[in-house]
């Protein structure tokens, strides 16, 4: 015998209070998420921008240290050319956290001293853009941040940190300390970035500068698109989300800039990472709202099998049925007895057995027999003392597989403390969290 909700079976003001409980309950529900939606988004953004300003304060310190090295190094060989090989070996030996070289190119673009090798070929420079730059610049003394280059010498990729040598405020040449990108990359090893996260320095022109984890192929590539942080007027800082085009990752960003370097700093997130904390707490506010959903369909069917003759059994497995026909969670019901009154059809998916098979036994014909009896005295006695449970069990299906298994316990009182019903969910593990 089935039972049907109609208002001949139940007094209208019932059905029309479950109806706005209910309605109520997934607005509460749908608001909830959407609220907490919004409040994990924020905070990775808040995160990342954090970690970016992080990123922007050592490379803007080690861009100083740099600098100094290039300012102290161009006053030895103004002063004293013979003195530069000397200074640069103390000062390499001195600075161990930075491997730089340094190298000196003459007015007419040809290097003129290196400290990686002793020269012996001419090396025609003219057309590097750190030389280019400050022969155009009209005499100005301004540290230049070139883009990576290919070293001619070295045969590896380095950023050239250079100053002009100037001469009666002439362009004399340039002294240029050379600094391999993954230096700036590692910085990401200090960041918990997580899974698919990534660090980056983007010069203002586009070109991509240094990445973590390192990737050579990308040096001087410019990007395509045009982020905030190289928009006209773009802010000093802040956050966005898109699809990074190499590896089709959707990313939360954070960004810092140095306007005096021409270099943007980027920290970044996956989305999905960052999205883990409200996909776990929509299960959990999703799995209430189930919960309560089902507390207030009993509790209407309560009113009808007051004066029904029906079988406990084929009363539960009735009202399975109209429960759980759609529920995409494979679901069980027990008696106090711990008898299988009833299951869903995504139970018989998952676990392989028919209603027919399951009703009547108990549980224990899920047993994989893998978890030890301490395992078990724990979870009788929580939910002998709770009424609930929640955990992660090992079932074996009917076909012998072993299944993995968020199960979340709740027990129903009916009337009397000695007469209640247990719902079992059985949650996939494979869901992101």
């Amino acid at each position: 015998m089935k039972i049907v909700f109609t208002t001949k079976n139940l007094p209208l003001k019932a059905v029309a209070s479950a109806i706005f409980m209910l309605s109520a309950l997934w607005s509460l529900v749908y608001a909830e998420l959407s609220i907490n939606f919004t409040q994990t988004i924020q905070s990775a953004e808040s995160r990342v921008m954090g970690k970016s300003r992080a990123f922007a304060e050592y490379a803007g310190a080690t861009i100083s240290r740099l600098d100094q090295i290039v300012l102290e190094a161009r006053s030895q060989w103004q002063n004293n050319p013979a003195s530069l090989g000397p200074f640069i070996k103390q000062q390499q030996s001195l600075i161990s956290d930075i491997i730089f070289q340094i190298a000196l190119i003459d007015k007419n673009g040809i290097l003129e001293y290196s400290s990686l090798t002793p020269l012996s070929d001419k090396i025609d420079l003219s057309g590097r853009e750190h030389f280019r730059v400050h022969l155009d610049s009209g005499g100005e003394d301004q540290l230049f941040v070139s883009r990576p280059v290919l070293g001619k010498i070295s045969g590896k990729w380095s950023i050239q940190f250079t100053r002009p040598l100037l001469m009666d405020k002439l362009f004399n040449g340039v002294l240029v300390a050379s600094v391999d990108p993954a230096h700036f990359g590692s910085f990401g090893k200090t960041l918990e970035l997580g899974k698919d996260g990534l660090l980056a320095v983007v010069r203002h022109s586009g070109e991509r500068m240094a990445r973590f984890p390192s990737n050579p192929d990308i040096y001087d590539q410019k990007i395509a698109d045009q982020p905030i942080y190289l928009a006209p007027n773009p802010p000093l800082s802040g956050s966005f989300i898109t699809v990074t085009a190499n590896d089709q990752i959707k990313r939360i960003y954070g960004f810092n800039r140095l306007p005096n370097y021409g270099l943007n700093f980027l920290v970044a997130e996956s989305f999905d990472q960052a999205l883990a904390p409200y996909t776990e707490h929509k299960q959990y506010v999703l799995g209430i709202g189930l919960a309560l959903t089902l507390l207030v369909i009993l509790s209407i069917s309560l009113l009808y099998k007051k004066n029904r003759e029906l079988q406990r059994h084929n009363y539960a497995m009735n009202l399975a049925e109209m429960i759980f026909i759609h529920s995409s969670e494979a679901m069980m019901i027990t008696d106090e007895k711990e008898i299988i009154l009833s299951i869903n059809a995504a139970f018989t998916i998952t676990m392989g057995y028919t209603s027919g098979e399951a009703v009547g036994k108990t549980p224990r014909i899920l047993s994989s027999g893998l978890h030890h009896q301490k395992f078990w005295h724990d979870f009788w006695k929580i939910l002998l003392q709770t009424g609930t449970w929640k955990g992660e069990v090992q079932n074996r299906s009917k076909n012998g597989d072993i299944v993995f298994k968020n199960l979340t316990i709740d027990t129903i009182q009916l009337g009397t403390p000695a007469h209640f019903v247990r719902i079992t969910i059985f949650h996939d593990t494979t869901d992101s969290t």
